[in-house]
């Protein structure tokens, strides 16, 4: 966050900060704490302070009043330096950067095979999106057209002997189950990670699964 409100001074000279420190990542992977009596999340904090006063920042710390082990709140309102010598301190911010650990991308095209610091404020990677496959994006219709089906024939197999009205219903094993539905629809489920049996398992507030 420091960083960014640096890169954005050429805009607004007053712009400010506010950054609650939760998981400790550094500018291209994972935190590495460098004080060893310290625990992770002070290192991390100390790192974070460390980012604002190289951008320029008068750092300030307080404690939220959250629900949080991790309630320390970093602030910078004010800068160490005048708008004049914004180059100065951008130069400071750069030689900053070129210190730390280089980044390890390997899905860089072959033109950026190692990624410089020069190009890091204009390169931008994004993570390869994964895509959900839980049943829980089928067609809304289709899942409950298979709930109440399910539904219906474990009702149907319940004990009702001891009179009233309700009934918790009965018990069937998978592969009964499996043979109320068409081969197509079970082939679409299985491509869903899980398939049919997966798809009840999202609805466990309904069905419950003895192993």
């Amino acid at each position: 966050m420091p960083h960014l409100t640096q890169k954005l001074i050429g805009s607004c000279y007053e712009m400010k900060y506010c950054v609650i420190p939760c998981c400790a990542y550094d500018f291209y992977s994972k935190f590495s704490k460098r004080e060893g009596s310290l625990s992770v999340y002070r290192s991390y904090l100390n790192f974070i302070r460390e980012v604002g006063e190289v951008c320029g920042f008068k750092v300030e710390q307080d404690i939220l009043r959250i629900p949080s082990t991790k309630k320390v709140c970093q602030i910078g309102r004010t800068r160490t330096y005048s708008k004049e010598e914004t180059s100065r301190i951008d130069k400071l911010r750069t030689k900053y950067l070129k210190s730390r650990p280089e980044p390890s991308l390997p899905d860089i095209p072959p033109k950026r095979s190692k990624m410089n610091h020069e190009c890091i404020d204009t390169v931008f990677l994004p993570r390869n999106v994964q895509e959900v496959r839980n049943c829980s994006k089928q067609p809304r219709q289709l899942q409950t057209e298979v709930v109440d089906l399910v539904a219906t024939n474990l009702i149907k197999r319940g004990d009702n002997s001891a009179g009233g009205e309700w009934n918790r219903g009965g018990k069937m094993s998978m592969k009964e189950i499996v043979g109320l539905f068409t081969k197509d629809l079970l082939v679409k489920l299985k491509n869903e990670h899980g398939g049919l049996q997966t798809l009840l398992k999202n609805h466990h507030q309904i069905f419950s699964g003895e192993t």
